[in-house]
């Protein structure tokens, strides 16, 4: 028997104290890989410590939610071993210098909370990267993402950006997915210089010009495998004939109804669409459509 997934989020239980009243589960640590989620308000206490310091050799994933200096006996210098997905809060750059030192494997880093350009730090073979609150995304941190990271794969961005015409020009051309989940207008021009190897783009979209934007996306991503668009859209179907011909996975947002002759329009446009997904009126989970058995 092996734990997977230890979750311990009760804010007055930490996950030292959480070992301490269940002494049994820091043996079940050892084996296969697990996910620690740290997200508790005391920080972790001296026990969960050494029981997690004694088995990160098996650890594949670890949050945290909280400034890991409060950490003083699982700072960076003792997080080594098979780690490959790590997401943290609040660092400061020697704390993260630390960190990247030792975990050589790492692939997948996200960064929750406020970050700073001085504290952000990466290895350069991450190929994926998530930033939730910086100062307004421009050229000048697109510029920064791939100095740091010239091999990445996977971008998500949660807060704003500018509106730079050239600002998608300065990420990493490897990158393959791109997600940006700040509602904010993008426009065609700024669709051009998106990195052209894109297979998957999930984007706020802006209604007034969907056909240009889907104009833009078509002739510039030749190799777009998916497209989400999870906003309100209320518009006409002129943009359904701009859809990139590659189209395999198409979500679209709130009250857009996917009709019988919307179908067609999209299977005429994306002969290799596999997976149309829409969202019922005032509900924002998607559903897959009764429809699929005639996509594929």
């Amino acid at each position: 028997m092996s734990i997977n997934l230890l979750n311990i989020s009760h804010k007055n239980l930490s996950l030292g104290a959480s070992l301490e009243l269940f002494p049994d589960i820091a043996k079940y640590l050892d084996g296969a890989s697990f996910e620690a989620f740290m997200r508790t308000q005391k920080g972790v206490k001296r026990v969960a410590a050494q029981a997690l310091q004694a088995r990160l050799c098996n650890c594949e994933k670890i949050v945290t939610d909280h400034d890991l200096r409060r950490y003083k006996k699982i700072s960076g210098k003792d997080l080594v071993g098979e780690v490959y997905s790590l997401r943290i809060a609040n660092t400061y750059k020697e704390e993260m210098q630390k960190l990247l030192k030792n975990l050589s494997k790492i692939r997948t880093l996200e960064f929750a909370g406020f970050l700073s350009e001085e504290a952000f730090s990466a290895p350069s073979d991450l190929e994926g990267l998530v930033l939730d609150i910086v100062p307004d995304f421009d050229s000048k941190w697109a510029t920064l993402v791939k100095e740091k990271c010239p091999k990445l794969q996977s971008f998500v961005l949660k807060g704003a950006f500018t509106s730079d015409e050239h600002l998608f020009a300065h990420l990493p051309s490897s990158l393959k997915r791109l997600v940006l989940e700040y509602q904010s207008d993008i426009t065609a021009q700024m669709v051009s210089h998106m990195p052209e190897h894109l297979t998957a783009l999930t984007f706020e979209a802006d209604q007034e010009n969907l056909a240009e934007l889907m104009g833009a996306i078509r002739d510039r991503l030749l190799q777009l495998k998916e497209l989400v668009m999870p906003n309100y859209l209320d518009v006409k179907d002129g943009w359904l004939h701009n859809l990139p011909v590659t189209l395999q996975t198409l979500s679209i947002g709130n009250f857009f109804k996917l009709t019988a002759e919307r179908i067609q329009l999209i299977r005429q446009q994306c002969p290799s669409i596999q997976y149309l997904y829409s969202v019922e009126d005032g509900m924002r989970l998607p559903k897959k459509l009764k429809y699929s058995e005639n996509l594929i």
